[in-house]
């Protein structure tokens, strides 16, 4: 897993190396493509992400808070591509949230090894996507940054304007109500197979 560190000299590296700069754009599109679950405005959004990055970064007078404000802004980002696509999208309770699909897959599969046409394809668990969209956004936010981005509570607490605790909560809450979204979809889709074997 990379830290925290090595996130911030990418981020850093990226401001004059083209490598870093591609990885960096690999990190940010798989946040978009989680939060936004589709291809292309993963694609558009991580865009605009980087062009303001790169436009706007000399802005950040603490270097030390430039990885806390390219977060806030493809944060800001995914917001505003959900608010012109969408209106809004819970349902029988499992036993721990912390043995929820999300959590078993982001356990066992690094996103960022995924072969690049893979995730394009979105051939994993498209159940996965499907029932983090079922989350307000806050809760969908605080879910994917915490697990997929790997900041930390008090990473997230800034970045939402929160209090460290208000984040626990929000994550435990998304936890419990994606499980229960994908168990209801996973109920539905065994439904649906029984029906047309019959």
């Amino acid at each position: 897993m990379e830290s925290d560190n090595s996130f911030e000299k990418l981020i850093e590296r990226a401001l004059f190396d083209p490598d870093s700069l591609r990885q960096l754009h690999r990190r940010i599109y798989h946040f978009h493509l989680w939060f936004l679950g589709d291809v292309l405005d993963a694609q558009d959004t991580t865009q605009d992400t980087l062009m303001t990055f790169l436009q706007k970064h000399t802005e950040v007078r603490d270097r030390s808070c430039l990885k806390a404000w390219l977060m806030r802004v493809a944060h800001n980002k995914a917001m505003d591509r959900l608010r012109r696509r969408r209106p809004e999208l819970s349902l029988d309770k499992i036993e721990s949230p912390d043995e929820s699909p999300l959590c078993e897959f982001l356990a066992s599969t690094d996103v960022y090894d995924m072969p690049e046409e893979v995730l394009e394809r979105q051939e994993f668990n498209p159940l996965v996507l499907t029932a983090l969209k079922a989350l307000p956004d806050k809760h969908r936010s605080c879910l994917i940054l915490r697990f997929v981005q790997e900041l930390s509570s008090e990473e997230i607490a800034l970045l939402h304007g929160l209090c460290t605790e208000q984040v626990r909560r929000i994550i435990r809450s998304a936890k419990t109500r994606f499980a229960i979204a994908y168990t209801q979809l996973v109920s539905e889709q065994l439904e649906k197979e029984r029906g047309q074997d019959s």
